[in-house]
């Protein structure tokens, strides 16, 4: 854990840093002549909008302004960005955005954090993630979409700190926002790509926009299939691979405007992949190579998500109203190795599951109401109402001390003869919630210079679980209920130093529902859990110099944690489930910025400095130091009164520890360079390094288990446009110096309690070429 001595230091070094990068670039342009100054100027890119400085537009608080210009942390990436970076999903955004941490969980789901505040309750099936995720502002209620590819995106935006007004059903950590491209009512275009690279990757895009009534109805379209050989493989089973692709996305809009007042939008939405297990190698395994791992089961993973959504919007003149309501039906089903060894190496805890999955269907609608932006206007408002449904239901089923020929068979109901002897455990589940919410916030413009924000939401939140373990051979089914209400807010001043800088200060409360467990009869963990709040102060600064060759931003924020949403295991076995830590801490400062300087050349960075603290007592169950205990007594891992005693034994006060995910400093730098020929062709070429510091991945802070060690990453984009600009030519090159390193790790707190290792991808070279028509 990081000292208070050790963070200030790092603080001070960050700012000192974004001090020196200004004044030497307020050097090297003081050098220029004042016509070459205006030329830059004129020709200037924003990496970060798509724009010249000052022109980047973000949808912040669901209304379109200026980037420089929300009292709020906010980076925007636009699509030329993504493309340079190789960010092809949300798990490439790590050390892109100052703060932000995308982590694998368990193979197959996605942890994003946003300063600290993270999922740290992905195998509670109705626990919500603490970032919210949107398509188009279209609330996407299943972390699953967190996998597909950002496809025909305009632009990703991530806004920091606790989202308690406007945004979806809450949020704690910050918003994820996919601003894709939308039909155009005029003219006919597309864009089809091809690219090969390493593990043979191959990846096809297609995207078409035909008007089929210029002016009135036109239809977008957008197609791409993707898939690689595995990045790793396992050995005992003679090469099979893992961490594979075979992914396929589509959508397809229709935009009907008859008339400058009136337009309906309508998504539909497919991802589909099929792929094997994911390499989680476990800690004990023989092989040195991280790349082979010694698991001896097949395992395979399969998702599928359709979104099917109708937006409609209405301009009244005085407000404009929204309408966006969403049908949402995600699944994943999969196989796993879960011990991540064979038989040889693991004789007394041998576990496979040879099923378990999870079926979502959801609906949500969103009616809001917004007044005009206007610069007669002194008052800018919005109002709105929100509705979620979701239904999950999910099944696993689990053997142990299964030798090859044993047969594990994925059993729906109870057998004849009863359960196997090689049973290990299985539960059925099906939990849903309703969500009803109610929002308002208004910005006040005392003058050209001063505003004030305030706003404030209501939410209440049902809950009903039912779940029933291996069958009801041991006990009956449970089923336990919520209710939560919960109010939650912002106000935020902000002024204008000048046109080019500005200040604010804001405090804000987010929150995420609590729930119910999957669990039947525990003794310490309970069969609910209770929502979880952050209360944010957060200053900042944004600031533009030298005629818009350098923006820089600088953001310090205080979180107050109450009711950290964890997975916690409880003494009886197979009981564990969500657990509530009271209080906690984080705190923080990020910087940001991107300066335009001499001979074409481009520097964009980020830094992050991060503080986290569990600051109150609070008792919880570490299952592996329970495990080895119980382990070096001769007590096997489904001796379930073996176990129970050495659980007892094993929970302890987590009080000063860190939290999950939470590293101490973190950032990037990138170098963009373009030449122009003489013939109008272009050529850019940038190097990109992204560093991410060590972090504790589980709260109970093992020195030798939790730890993660930091790494950094060189990543290399070039690319070439003839002059007619139709086709383009690039080659991306990503961990350049094939770095091993650990991006995260899992541990099977449920029973076994084994701990694997997660790592980066491989050094990917990937060649592409596209055609725009």
């Amino acid at each position: 854990m990081t000292n208070s001595k050790a963070w200030a230091c790092r603080l001070a070094l960050l700012m000192g840093t974004a001090s020196v990068l200004v004044l030497a670039s307020a050097g090297a342009r003081a050098e220029e002549t004042a016509a070459e100054t205006d030329e830059a100027v004129a020709t200037l890119d924003d990496t970060q909008g798509g724009a010249e400085y000052g022109e980047v537009v973000v949808t912040a608080d669901k209304r379109e302004v200026s980037l420089q210009k929300a009292p709020a942390a906010i980076t925007a990436l636009p699509a030329e960005a993504l493309e340079q970076a190789n960010i092809k999903s949300a798990v490439d955004l790590n050390g892109v955005v100052p703060g932000l941490t995308v982590t694998p969980n368990e193979g197959w789901s996605r942890v994003v954090a946003i300063r600290g505040v993270g999922y740290e309750t992905a195998q509670n099936s109705i626990a919500q993630p603490s970032v919210a995720f949107h398509v188009d502002g279209i609330y996407i209620v299943n972390p699953v979409a967190l996998q597909q590819s950002f496809l025909d995106v305009n632009r990703v935006e991530v806004q920091r700190g606790p989202q308690g007004t406007v945004y979806g059903q809450n949020s704690v950590g910050g918003t994820l926002n996919v601003v894709t491209n939308k039909p155009n009512l005029y003219d006919y275009s597309g864009n089809l790509s091809a690219a090969y690279g390493t593990y043979n990757l191959t990846d096809t895009i297609a995207t078409f926009n035909v008007p089929l009534v210029e002016g009135e109805l036109a239809v977008r379209g957008t197609f791409e299939h993707m898939q690689h050989d595995g990045f790793a493989e396992s050995v005992a089973l003679g090469g099979y691979d893992l961490d594979d692709a075979n992914n396929t996305t589509g959508r397809a809009e229709v935009l009907w405007s008859p008339n400058d007042r009136f337009s309906a939008t309508f998504l539909s939405q497919i991802y589909d992949s099929n792929t094997n297990d994911a390499a989680l190698k476990n800690i004990l395994d023989p092989e040195p190579d991280p790349r082979k791992l010694t698991q001896d089961y097949p395992g395979w993973m399969k998702t599928r998500q359709y979104i099917e959504a109708l937006t409609l919007n209405y301009d009244f003149d005085w407000a404009s109203l929204k309408s966006i309501t969403s049908y949402q039906n995600a699944a994943w089903h999969a196989a796993f190795d879960n011990d991540r060894l064979d038989l040889a190496h693991y004789p007394t805890g041998h576990d496979i599951m040879p099923f378990t999955g999870q079926t979502n269907v959801s609906w949500t609608q969103e009616v809001n109401l917004t007044s005009p932006t206007s610069a007669d206007t002194s008052l800018d408002w919005i109002v709105g109402a929100f509705y979620l449904y979701t239904s999950n239901k999910s099944r696993v089923v689990e053997y142990y001390n299964t030798a090859p020929n044993q047969p594990t068979p994925d059993i729906t109901e109870m057998p004849p003869g009863g359960l196997p002897s090689n049973w290990g455990y299985g539960v059925q589940a099906v939990t849903t919630r309703r969500s009803y919410s109610g929002y308002g916030q208004g910005t006040y413009h005392f003058t050209d210079a001063l505003r004030f924000t305030a706003g404030a939401r209501f939410t209440h939140d049902e809950v009903e679980g039912w779940s029933l373990s291996n069958f009801g051979a041991y006990g009956p089914a449970s089923t336990a209920s919520t209710v939560g209400n919960e109010l939650t807010g912002k106000v935020a001043l902000e002024y204008d130093l000048t046109d080019d800088n500005m200040l604010y200060a804001s405090w804000s409360r987010g929150f995420k529902p609590g729930g119910t467990n999957l669990n039947s009869n525990p003794t310490l963990v309970e069969k609910t859990f209770e929502s979880e709040t952050v209360d944010s102060i957060e200053v900042g600064s944004k600031n533009r110099f030298f005629g818009n060759a350098l923006t820089a931003n600088f953001a310090a924020f205080h979180y107050d944690y109450k009711n950290f949403q964890f997975i916690s295991d409880d003494p009886v076995p197979y009981q564990g489930g969500v657990a509530n830590i009271p209080k906690s801490e984080v705190y923080g400062a990020e910087a940001e910025f991107g300066a335009r300087l001499p001979y074409n050349l481009r520097l964009d960075g980020n830094a992050t400095v991060l503080h986290s603290e569990v600051t109150s007592d609070f008792y919880t169950l570490d299952s592996v130091a329970a495990n080895n205990a119980a382990a070096a007594s001769g007590c096997s891992p489904f001796d379930y009164s073996c176990l129970t005693y050495y659980r007892g034994l094993a929970i302890k006060n987590i009080k000063g520890n860190e939290l999950p995910k939470t590293p101490s400093f973190a950032g990037s730098l990138a170098l963009t360079h373009t030449y122009g020929f003489n013939d109008g062709g272009t050529f850019t070429s940038r190097v990109q390094y992204v560093y991410q510091g060590d972090f504790i991945y589980r709260v109970f802070n093992s020195s030798s288990l939790d730890s993660i060690d930091g790494y950094g990453l060189w990543n290399l984009y070039f690319d070439y446009m003839p002059p007619a600009g139709d086709w383009k030519f690039s080659l991306t090159a990503t961990n350049v110096f094939d770095n091993d390193a650990v991006v995260s790790r899992f541990t099977n707190s449920f029973g076994i309690g084994t701990t694997a290792s997660q790592y980066v991808p491989p050094r990917q070279v990937i060649a592409r070429v596209s055609y725009s028509f």
